[in-house]
């Protein structure tokens, strides 16, 4: 996915603003939305994202759909601008030089079974 960023930024030329503007087009029905809304407010859930996505495209589709404050932690891949270039990068949850989980069912940057 951080190749695909970085493509996406230097080959097709596109902005963070831009991406954010794309990735608020993709479809989020609206009985989904009710169900997450209601899921928190009638029944207190506590709502967490575990996800092998990216906080950048995760965060920018729940500020699209006004979805944000419904969610209590989101757990997934960080996207931080590259100091050196100020590109958008992807980085691992768990990192190449973190101890390695256990699961054998994940991938080994970020283990859902933990």
């Amino acid at each position: 996915m951080d190749h695909v960023l970085v493509q996406l930024q230097t080959q097709q030329g596109l902005t963070a603003a831009q991406l954010r503007h794309e990735l608020g087009k993709i479809k989020f029905h609206e009985d989904m939305r009710t169900a997450i809304r209601e899921a928190k407010e009638r029944a207190g859930a506590q709502l967490v994202i575990l996800s092998d996505a990216n906080t950048f495209f995760i965060e920018s589709i729940l500020e699209a759909f006004q979805c944000g404050d419904i969610f209590s932690r989101i757990i997934t891949n960080p996207v931080a601008p590259d100091p050196a270039t100020g590109l958008l990068r992807v980085k691992r949850y768990i990192g190449p030089e973190d101890p390695p989980h256990q699961c054998t069912r994940c991938a080994v940057n970020l283990c859902k079974g933990t």
